[in-house]
């Protein structure tokens, strides 16, 4: 069964290894991206949110004229 396997793995062009590699790189890439992409999302949201509870805190601090 194994030595099936390995026929028909060696049997498949070059070409098409290297199309499947630059696949499973570029992936690995846009998997990682994605991830950056998130925690800097995060990060923003986060800061956004501190800064208008902020801006909620100084109007309720803030005399009636």
């Amino acid at each position: 069964m194994i030595e099936v396997i390995t026929n028909i793995l060696y049997k498949v062009p070059d070409a098409v290894w290297a199309a499947i590699i630059a696949s499973l790189l570029t992936l690995g890439g846009v998997i990682a991206t994605n991830a950056e992409n998130n925690k800097r999302l995060k990060s923003q949201l986060e800061h956004d949110a501190a800064e208008r509870e902020n801006l909620r805190l100084m109007d309720l601090e803030l005399p009636l004229l």
